[in-house]
């Protein structure tokens, strides 16, 4: 009886083992290096996803950052046309969680969008960069984020992401707070 306990603990511990493994091996990341001044892991990952303006359909992404204990999103977001609305310091993204809850990010820094040309066509992208904390994107790593929700200017951008896109912003959350 003695042997059997002791063989199912050693089969749960290596269960166990082997899924937490097998996450980190997961773990793919755009940037991954040590900053040479600190010492820090510094990390970024990109999650691209497409939303449809009128009839095109433009890509825009979720860019997540880790610098040593610091966490960081940034939200880069296409439109038509020249737009020139400045997002001020403190603008608000939230972020709906398939659990209900709702996260509440601040940008930390005024943003000004950026224009190109293609063609006979104007966009302008906004790179905003939002504080995340260590407890917000572990709520994402346990739900996926189902839609969100900021301003720019007088326009409420309110997109829905789609369940793959969330399940790979839960994947790179899971993959950050490791």
């Amino acid at each position: 009886m003695k042997t059997i306990k002791t063989l199912f603990c050693l089969a749960l511990i290596f269960t166990f083992y082997t899924n937490v493994n097998a996450q980190k091996n997961k773990c793919k990341f755009d940037v991954e290096k040590k900053d040479e001044f600190t010492g820090a892991d510094y990390k970024s990952v990109k999650v691209k996803m497409l939303v449809k303006q009128n009839l095109n359909m433009m890509m825009y992404n979720f860019e997540f950052f880790k610098n040593g204990p610091e966490f960081k999103l940034q939200v880069n977001y296409p439109m038509m046309g020249n737009v020139r609305d400045i997002i001020p310091l403190g603008q608000e993204l939230l972020i709906k969680l398939v659990s209900g809850e709702l996260l509440h990010l601040k940008s930390i820094a005024e943003t000004v969008p950026t224009q190109q040309v293609s063609g006979e066509s104007v966009y302008s992208t906004y790179m905003i960069p939002f504080a995340i904390s260590s407890d917000e994107l572990i709520k994402m790593s346990n739900s996926a984020p189902t839609n969100y929700k900021f301003a720019i200017g007088t326009l409420n951008v309110q997109n829905v992401i789609n369940e793959k896109d969330g399940q790979k912003i839960l994947n790179v959350c899971k993959c950050l707070t490791q």
